[in-house]
């Protein structure tokens, strides 16, 4: 009996021996978890705050980043703009100074001569007039914005109407008249512009006896559309196919067409467009300006 009760009260004192030494291990890792947490908690939040701290800083450095793009870019336009200028009146001119030429030859109608000229200094004042209204506006930011693309073509038409009539060019726009895009409707102007001179020159080409049709037509999908400039010309040089929207020097056999595509290239890229080559051969060429829907 008396063994079985010093068994016994081992037996009691173990147990309480191992429940104070959990006890006092819990109490130890609780002592230990504690600062653990506390510290583990501080940390995240400062990294959190440091993280906050260098995105706020990010984003000021990207904004001033992008506005300095803008900058860059709306003065590159500027110069593209002038260049373009340059480019449209060079061929008006020479044309002029042809014609003053033929007042020297023997039985020249001087009457027929003199309205020519007129003619092609009217040109040169209205392409001149154009530009320098669109270089005034260029003292802003590039402002890309929901742009009507039946007024842009609109306004492209009453630009180049008079030289469609003189190269007896038929001219047509398909577009509805609500479809809005995503634009900076100066750029994109001056874009599609360049793209229908660019035809137009190559249509001037064209034997009279073959077709001389110019369209512009939209294909429109659900987040964007493509505007295709279509022409029923000879077709690009291989000059120019070979380095397409390269800037090509006059004494090319281009005559001038390298260049003002890559004005075009240019400017419907500021304009908030991508511009392409779809298709040019013996029936005609394609452009496509690809550009988001409003």
């Amino acid at each position: 009996m008396i063994g079985l009760g010093i068994g016994a009260a081992l037996g009691y004192l173990q147990f309480h021996y191992h429940l104070l030494a959990i006890s006092l291990w819990n109490g130890f890792a609780l002592e230990l978890a504690i600062p653990a947490l506390l510290g583990g908690g501080l940390g995240i939040l400062f990294a959190w705050s440091k993280a906050q701290r260098r995105l706020t800083q990010a984003l000021v450095t990207s904004e001033g980043f992008r506005r300095r793009l803008l900058s860059v870019e709306r003065n590159q336009a500027l110069w593209i703009s002038l260049s373009a200028a340059l480019h449209d009146v060079r061929n008006p001119l020479h044309n002029v100074n042809l014609l003053i030429e033929t007042l020297g030859t023997p039985g020249s109608d001087v009457q027929q001569v003199q309205e020519q000229v007129l003619e092609q200094l009217e040109r040169i004042h209205v392409r001149m007039r154009h530009v320098m209204k669109q270089v005034s506006e260029f003292s802003g930011e590039i402002m890309r914005r929901p742009v009507r693309l039946r007024g842009v073509l609109d306004e492209v038409a009453s630009m180049i109407q008079p030289m469609a009539k003189q190269e007896l060019v038929s001219f047509k726009i398909q577009c509805p008249s609500q479809l809005k895009v995503i634009a900076d409707p100066k750029f994109l102007v001056q874009a599609i512009d360049h793209l229908v001179l660019n035809s137009l020159h190559i249509l001037s080409k064209q034997a009279h006896d073959k077709p001389r049709r110019l369209s512009l037509s939209v294909v429109a999908e659900e987040s964007s559309l493509y505007l295709l400039i279509e022409d029923s010309g000879p077709g690009l040089p291989e000059s120019v196919r070979n380095k397409l929207f390269q800037p090509v020097t006059a004494s090319q056999p281009a005559g001038g067409m390298g260049l003002g595509l890559a004005i075009a290239h240019a400017l419907a890229t500021a304009a908030g467009g991508e511009l392409y080559l779809a298709h040019t051969g013996a029936t005609g060429t394609q452009f496509h300006l690809h550009l988001d829907r409003a």
